[in-house]
């Protein structure tokens, strides 16, 4: 049994802010993909920072930047790479459609796509095809995230303790070792770094509860 989705909302409270977040992240680096992609095609390090010295066939670029621009790719699971503008425009598409409206004259640095769904995004969680649009978007921006290291230099705490509706959120939360505060995009629950510790009592406790009820938590994969 999933969340109750929000009084005349087709999708809970959760999802409604993460997709919300999903958007602005979404706008933010794809920017940064049309303008300087030379940063993010080219191959990094590994994350120990050694390169092997055995001699081995390796593409050039990023081989998780090219998916994200090849009309091919579809996720089937969270995580997965697939089109981001692809999906993005096929969603912004049908609201205006939908709605009878035209594409905005975007300033400098944004995308008429999202300002399209970040204006109706409330009525499209209202719509029968929140849910498919929600996952897709917010899988967009989990995989945007990764395409851009923002994950690297991150250490992993564990996934978000909170319950909502009798449901845990299960964000995977990530958090830099010299931040002062940590919030979970998912549930919008924060806890300043003294609470840290606190913090992964309750983590191990709700991991502790899933494991004995069989329960599964609802973030993407660890």
């Amino acid at each position: 049994m999933g969340r109750l989705a929000l009084p005349g909302f087709r999708v809970c409270e959760p999802c409604l802010r993460e997709g919300m977040v999903g958007l602005d992240d979404i706008e933010r680096i794809a920017h940064a993909l049309w303008t300087d992609p030379e940063s993010l095609l080219l191959k990094r390090g590994s994350d120990s920072g050694r390169s092997s010295s055995v001699p081995r066939s390796m593409s050039p670029a990023d081989d998780a930047v090219l998916a994200v621009f090849d009309w091919r790719s579809i996720a089937t699971r969270r995580g997965e790479p697939e089109d981001f503008e692809m999906v993005v425009n096929h969603w912004a598409d049908r609201v205006c459609a939908d709605l009878g409206q035209f594409y905005p004259v975007p300033p400098p640095g944004r995308w008429p796509s999202v300002m399209v769904l970040r204006r109706w995004w409330h009525w499209l969680c209202k719509q029968d095809f929140a849910g498919l649009a929600v996952w897709e978007l917010t899988n967009v921006a989990t995989v945007l995230r990764d395409v851009a290291h923002e994950s690297r230099g991150k250490a992993r705490l564990g996934r978000c303790p909170e319950y909502l509706d009798g449901m845990r959120c299960g964000y995977l939360l990530m958090v830099r070792p010299d931040a002062d505060h940590l919030g979970c995009p998912r549930c919008g629950k924060g806890w300043p770094r003294e609470n840290w510790r606190r913090l992964a009592s309750q983590i191990e406790a709700a991991d502790d509860w899933d494991r004995a009820t069989g329960s599964t938590p609802t973030g993407p994969p660890a």
